[in-house]
């Protein structure tokens, strides 16, 4: 029997539960980085098409990656709000007060732009910050945002390594390219 959909209203929240089509499409997603990050080594003629892919990709998925700041920025006004109508005292105190909400919509803003804008850079630079910026979305996630479910966590982690791995193979052909 597979897992209900957690109920907002239930206190353990199924922190370990994690929608199979999650983790399917997660992995999924990987694809277009792992070959874009080899297709230029395996058919040189394809290596302009392959890595200008690869970034317009990479830039698609941490813009999509960034919205995920703004709803939890929309989550956090809703349990601020909810919070201010009922006792606030630190038995009944939200967990997505850790951050403010306009830092979650901010930084949902910032990483979009930090998308865009490596897009926009030389290919060598742009491919590098993007890297980067992955990184630095799953350190904001993990350290200063509200994920509170284990198995997402953890896959995603396992999808950032990979995917920066990816864009530091596209780096070193890129460098070697110019």
């Amino acid at each position: 029997m597979s897992n209900p959909l957690p109920h907002s209203s239930n206190q353990a929240h199924h922190t370990n539960f994690l929608p199979s089509q999650v983790e399917q499409l997660g992995y999924a997603g990987l694809l277009p980085f792992i070959v874009g990050a080899i297709a230029p080594w395996i058919a040189p003629d394809l290596e302009k098409l392959m890595i200008t892919g690869f970034r317009a990709y990479s830039t698609a998925i941490l813009s999509f990656l960034a919205g995920s700041l703004w709803y939890q920025g929309l989550e956090a006004h809703r349990a601020s709000s909810t919070q201010d109508e009922s006792d606030t005292s630190s038995t009944n105190q939200s967990p997505l007060s850790t951050v403010s909400a306009s830092a979650h919509t901010t930084m949902a803003i910032v990483f979009s732009l930090w998308a865009w804008v490596s897009f926009l850079l030389p290919q060598n630079i742009g491919i590098a910050l993007a890297a980067l910026g992955f990184i630095v979305l799953f350190y904001w996630e993990t350290h200063c945002s509200h994920y509170k479910y284990p198995l997402y966590i953890a896959m995603r982690q396992k999808l950032t390594w990979i995917v920066a791995a990816s864009h530091l193979f596209c780096w070193f052909n890129s460098i070697h390219t110019i």
